[in-house]
């Protein structure tokens, strides 16, 4: 078997890759259902109630289980989308640009070159990857980005 790693966790034959998963680390939308369930639409995440036992009784009387929300402001969205991406399949710098502009990369711009020469990160087509070396260190290295 040829398993490739996809996410700093998380390694699949081609093809194979968690569908469901990759919606997060793409910074997609999505709806959860059940205990302990989260959501995130249009900046808005949400949570449910993670007992099982407690939620039955929420949904029956409430008719929902909602524990906790929050709205996310615009830095705490570049952030996890910059998080997401690195920790995945990589940050495309032209998308970075069209949803949040280019204050991130001109700030950062020094330690990416010093992350690039220590062969951490990697920038292929407008788009930083971590190198296998990087995934070993890949919290570290959001701390120095963010």
């Amino acid at each position: 078997m040829n398993f490739a790693q996809y996410e700093v966790s998380n390694f699949a034959e081609e093809n194979f890759q968690c569908v469901h998963n990759n919606s997060y680390w793409h910074y997609k939308d999505y709806l959860g259902f059940g205990t302990s369930a989260h959501s995130f639409v249009n900046r808005k995440r949400w949570w449910n109630i993670s007992s099982t036992r407690l939620f039955i009784e929420a949904i029956n009387k409430n008719q929902k289980a909602v524990v906790g929300e929050e709205i996310l402001s615009q830095e705490q969205m570049e952030e996890e989308f910059i998080m997401l991406a690195l920790r995945s399949s990589g940050l495309d710098l032209s998308k970075l640009e069209k949803k949040f502009g280019t204050k991130w990369y001109k700030k950062n711009k020094h330690t990416i070159e010093e992350l690039v020469n220590n062969n951490l990160i990697q920038i292929d087509s407008h788009k930083l990857m971590l190198t296998p070396k990087g995934y070993a260190f890949c919290d570290e290295i959001l701390l120095k980005l963010l």
